[in-house]
C-alpha cells in the first residue's frame, strides 16, 4: 500500500484517486498513509479516495459521497450527513460507582428518568451489567439541544451519573441509515411499476 501511494505521488500531480488507501494495513502503516495523505491535500493536490472504512472517511474527508448500487445517494460533509441522515442522538452515561444490588436499581431509575425525558428513547446493547448506559434518542426527542443539555446537567447527580455525553449518530451509522432507505426506495418503485430488483 505505502509503495502504491508513493507510485501514485511520482511526478507531484493534481489530482490523486486512491482505491482503499488503508484496506489491510496494520495501524502503523495506517496513521503512515493517512498522514501522507494529509500532507498532499495541505499541499493544494486534489486526493480522491473511494473506501469502505467510515472511520478513514471521518480521518481524511472534507466532502463524502456516499454511493449505492453505482449511484451516488447524497453529499455533504461528515457532519451534514449526520444532521440531514442521522434519525438519532446517543446519549451515553457513566453510572458513579456503587454495590451490584445499587447498580441495578440505579440503572432502572435512569432508564425511566431518560425514557421519560426523551420520548422513544430507548436503550442500545443493553446487558443490565456494568457502569455504562447508552440509549439512542430520537432527533425530534431532542427538539432543541440546549434545553436537553441543560436537563442532563441539572439531573446528573440526582441519577449518580459521574460522566454524559451527547452525539450524533455515528458515520457507520448513518451510511447503513442510507443504504436501507435507498434500498427501500428502489423496491417500493419496482413493486409500483410493476419490475422487480
Amino acid at each position: 500500500r505505502r509503495l502504491c501511494l508513493a507510485i501514485a505521488m511520482l511526478g507531484n500531480p493534481a489530482l490523486i484517486v486512491i482505491d482503499e488507501a488503508s484496506t489491510g494495513v496494520d495501524p502503523e502503516n495506517k496513521r503512515f498513509i493517512w498522514g501522507a495523505i494529509r500532507r498532499m491535500v495541505h499541499q493544494q493536490r486534489s486526493v480522491i479516495v473511494t473506501t469502505h472504512s467510515m472511520e478513514e472517511v471521518e480521518a481524511l474527508c472534507s466532502r463524502v459521497g456516499i454511493m449505492n448500487k453505482g449511484r451516488m445517494i447524497s453529499v455533504g460533509t461528515v457532519q451534514q450527513l449526520q444532521s440531514r441522515h442521522g434519525d438519532a442522538y446517543t446519549l451515553e452515561l457513566l453510572l458513579a460507582p456503587d454495590g451490584e444490588s445499587a447498580v441495578r436499581q440505579k440503572r432502572l431509575s435512569i432508564k425511566n428518568a431518560v425514557v421519560e425525558q426523551f420520548k422513544g428513547a430507548h436503550t442500545q446493547e443493553d446487558l443490565g451489567l456494568g457502569f455504562v448506559m447508552r440509549f439512542s434518542v430520537p432527533k425530534p426527542a431532542v427538539r432543541s439541544l440546549s434545553p436537553a443539555l441543560k436537563w442532563l446537567a441539572a439531573n446528573q447527580s440526582r441519577m449518580g451519573v459521574s460522566y454524559w455525553a451527547l452525539y450524533q449518530m455515528s458515520l457507520d451509522q448513518v451510511f447503513v441509515n442510507l443504504i436501507k432507505m435507498y434500498d427501500h426506495s428502489a423496491r417500493k418503485l419496482a413493486v409500483k411499476s410493476g419490475t422487480s430488483t
